[in-house]
C-alpha cells in the first residue's frame, strides 16, 4: 500500500459515485452477467441502475478508499444488531424497482443469518478494476472489521465465493465456519408472485456463495 491511498468513512454525498464504482467493479462478475446479459454496454447500464437504486442509511458503516479525492474502493457494512439484509428484506414480497432482481438471494441470506445471533454484516466490497489486486480490498476489510470491533460487535457475517476467502484477515479466517449455507444455485422455487425466471437467474449467478461468520 502507498501513502497516496487513504481510507476514510464514506459520506452521503458520495453515494452515487460509490454505486457507479460498484457497477464498474462487478461488471464481469457471473451474477451481473447472469442478471443483465453479455452485451457490455447494456450490462453496465442496467447494473448502474441497479446499484444507484440502493438507498443510503445513516446508521450503516461504509468505508471508502481514495487516491487523492478519487474514490477507488468501498466496503459497505451494517453495525451489530442492525443488519441491513435482516431489517430491510421482506421474505413475502420483492421490492419495487431495480433492486428486486436480487431479492431471492437476499431472502436466502436473511434466512441464513437467522440463527447467528446479534451480528454485523459486511454487504459489499468493490475496488476499481484498474486497481484490483493491489491490496486495497484486503485493507478495506481489515479496517472495516476493526471498526466493528471498536463498536463492540462480536461477529460480522459476509457472503462470498471460495476464491474470495483469502481477502479475510488470517486471524479471522482460521476461525471461519465456511460453507455453512449454500446461498446460490437454482433448486428452490420462487413464489409470492415474483418473476420466477429472473429470480432463478439471480440465484444461478450467485452459485457457490457461502455464509462466513467472522469472529472479531
Amino acid at each position: 500500500m502507498t501513502d497516496i491511498l487513504t481510507l476514510r468513512p464514506l459520506e452521503r454525498d458520495q453515494w452515487p459515485s460509490a454505486m457507479t464504482l460498484a457497477a464498474r467493479s462487478f461488471q464481469s462478475e457471473p451474477f451481473i452477467i447472469e442478471l443483465f446479459g453479455v452485451e457490455p454496454v447494456q450490462r453496465f447500464t442496467l447494473a448502474q441502475q441497479y446499484y444507484l437504486s440502493s438507498q443510503w442509511y445513516d446508521n450503516e458503516l461504509h468505508l471508502g478508499a481514495y487516491v487523492g479525492e478519487v474514490l477507488v474502493g468501498l466496503c459497505l457494512s451494517s453495525p451489530a444488531g442492525q443488519c441491513h439484509v435482516c431489517e430491510h428484506t421482506d421474505p413475502a414480497r420483492p421490492p419495487d424497482g431495480p433492486t428486486s432482481v436480487d431479492w431471492s438471494f437476499k431472502v436466502r441470506v436473511r434466512a441464513a443469518h437467522a440463527d447467528q445471533g446479534t451480528h454485523g454484516w459486511l454487504s459489499r466490497l468493490a475496488v476499481d478494476p484498474a486497481l484490483q489486486r493491489a491490496g486495497i480490498g484486503r485493507s478495506l476489510i481489515t479496517h472495516t472489521l476493526e471498526r466493528h470491533r471498536v463498536d463492540r460487535a462480536h461477529t460480522v457475517l459476509l457472503e462470498c465465493q471460495p476464491h474470495r476467502e483469502d481477502l479475510i484477515p488470517r486471524r479471522g479466517r482460521s476461525r471461519l465456519r465456511p460453507h455453512a449455507y449454500r446461498l446460490g444455485g437454482n433448486r428452490s422455487r420462487v413464489t409470492h408472485g415474483a418473476d420466477s425466471s429472473l429470480h432463478e437467474r439471480a440465484l444461478r449467478g450467485r452459485s457457490g456463495y457461502s455464509l462466513l461468520p467472522v469472529p472479531i
